[in-house]
């Protein structure tokens, strides 16, 4: 399979709404998600941080079904979120991340099974297939599911008490009881919480047959060398050798488009940055299906540089991340989110 390249696109204001979930979007990042099943959310347990205990942000999505998926994979949409608290960001520990894979079958409740809706044809319209009474209702700051609601005029939905004192000094003291809509899409205002949102373009990689063969040979002799067993004095100038060589090669390939923000190769290898690589033993099995994991897609430092998330002291920040999934594109109960595995790398061997 080809590597496709994900390059970000800002889009005007008066065309945001082209990224919402009745549009299908190829792909976003930051701002609020475009839920593919607006139904059965992932849990506000499954959005915690396990290190500190909040809610993590939207960070990215992207639309990447086949002809090779199975027909209850026809519409398939893989989500990332981030923890937003730069203390949990660890060098090569990518618990501060969780992914999601959502996958809905052509004949569905949420979409047509004929055609997706075009923005550039139908302009901006609600969603059609809208419905209250089953639809989640989403929090009014980060768009994840809500299970508490403003007690005084009933309108608002909040996934946690931060988020409601955060919509509170954003907008919702000057509009509660003021006969507010309740739906969020409909509010202009952003907040701190959100990264900066922007579209998600895919091209084909430029590199090479040549260049991908002998990216191939350079990983095939690290593992060579291992398995043709070292010294016990040669394997701190091994580590560093094959470190550098990772550095190198992840540099060389990544030069030749410095603005890419993701990688995808289904069922490929990772350009790896580092010498923390993963082993098919660090990838563990579909939680749902028990079936190995496969490689995806991974994202890439440029995407740093979008989030505004630069501090003093220390910041989110990755070389790559990797996320891999189910192998057999397994089916969730009730068509929901499953979650995925999530390899970070960052440009140090330490480990904390």
């Amino acid at each position: 399979m080809n590597v496709f390249l994900g390059f970000a696109r800002n889009v005007p204001q008066n065309e945001s709404y082209s990224l919402q979930r009745q549009y299908l979007p190829l792909g976003k990042i930051g701002g609020l998600p475009a839920w593919l099943n607006p139904v059965t959310l992932p849990t506000l347990d499954e959005l915690t941080c396990p290190t500190c205990k909040k809610q993590m942000a939207f960070l990215m999505q992207i639309y990447c079904t086949d002809q090779t998926d199975p027909t209850f994979a026809f519409h398939r949409t893989i989500y990332l979120f981030l923890c937003r608290n730069p203390e949990c960001s660890k060098p090569n520990d990518a618990s501060n991340f969780v992914a999601f894979r959502c996958q809905l079958p052509r004949a569905n409740g949420f979409y047509s099974s004929e055609s997706a809706l075009d923005p550039t044809v139908v302009g901006e319209v609600a969603d059609p297939f809208y419905n209250e009474s089953t639809y989640a209702k989403l929090c009014a700051v980060c768009g994840c599911s809500a299970g508490k609601k403003c007690a005084r005029c009933t309108k608002r939905w909040y996934c946690c008490r931060d988020h409601q004192v955060i919509d509170w000094n954003r907008e919702h003291k000057s509009t509660c009881g003021n006969n507010e809509a309740g739906d969020i899409t409909t509010s202009t205002l952003t907040n701190d919480f959100l990264f900066p949102e922007f579209a998600v373009d895919i091209e084909d990689d430029e590199e090479n047959e040549g260049e991908k063969l002998l990216r191939c040979i350079a990983q095939l002799k690290k593992f060579e060398n291992v398995e043709n067993g070292i010294t016990p004095n040669d394997l701190e100038g091994l580590e560093e050798f094959a470190k550098d060589e990772a550095f190198n090669n992840f540099h060389n390939v990544i030069s030749r488009n410095p603005e890419q923000i993701l990688r995808y190769e289904k069922n490929g290898n990772p350009l790896l940055a580092s010498d923390h690589a993963p082993e098919p033993n660090d990838i563990p099995p579909c939680h749902i299906c028990g079936s190995s994991r496969r490689f995806e897609f991974q994202l890439t430092p440029h995407l740093v540089s979008l989030l505004g998330v630069d501090s003093p002291g220390q910041s989110i920040d990755w070389a790559t991340v990797m996320v891999f999934t189910c192998s057999q594109t397994c089916r969730m109960n009730d068509d929901g989110y499953g979650k995925e595995f999530v390899f970070k790398q960052d440009f140090t061997n330490s480990v904390e």
